[in-house]
């Protein structure tokens, strides 16, 4: 199994169902950039500002990653998951 440690929380990499990044709005304040952690057991993991930065390069840069997900708009996608099948919200 691979796991990150990210501030307080470790994650299980392969727990990943999906991640979702709001990047900076119109107003550079840390509350429009957050990155939100779906997992396989309905949790969920947010993270704000620099550190939503940070998670979303680190998932982004990790090769387990890179190896089982996709990344499109802002997305990262399971292999098993498409965009209709599951809620952003």
């Amino acid at each position: 199994m691979q796991f990150a440690q990210i501030g307080n929380s470790i994650i299980n990499l392969e727990k990943i169902c999906s991640a979702h990044y709001y990047p900076v709005m119109e107003d550079d304040t840390d509350k429009d950039r957050q990155l939100i952690i779906w997992l396989q057991n309905g949790e969920t993991e947010h993270f704000y500002g620099d550190q939503a930065d940070s998670v979303w390069a680190l998932l982004g840069n990790a090769c387990v990653l890179k190896m089982s997900m996709k990344q499109e708009n802002n997305v990262v996608w399971l292999p098993q998951l498409t965009p209709d099948s599951k809620v952003i919200g």
